[in-house]
């Protein structure tokens, strides 16, 4: 998968294999629209479907976590 700015088109790394089962079109339709950190939830680019799950990823609750601890 690539990902393109205005100024750049770049390779997407993943630390895990997986099939692109679906994308925000969302962000590629509004890719000028500035988001708010409220709606960070908004942001996402792809959901994966992956057969197993790597050791030392954080769970959902463990992310918001840490992205609360950032405020």
């Amino acid at each position: 998968m690539t990902l393109e700015s205005v100024k750049a088109v770049g390779k997407v790394n993943s630390p895990v294999d997986g099939k692109i089962i679906a994308h925000n079109q969302s962000v590629a339709d509004n890719n000028e629209e500035e988001f708010s950190k409220t709606e960070a939830d908004k942001l996402w680019l792809i959901e994966l479907s992956v057969k197993e799950q790597p050791a030392g990823l954080l769970t959902e609750e463990q992310y918001k976590e840490h992205l609360n601890s950032l405020k």
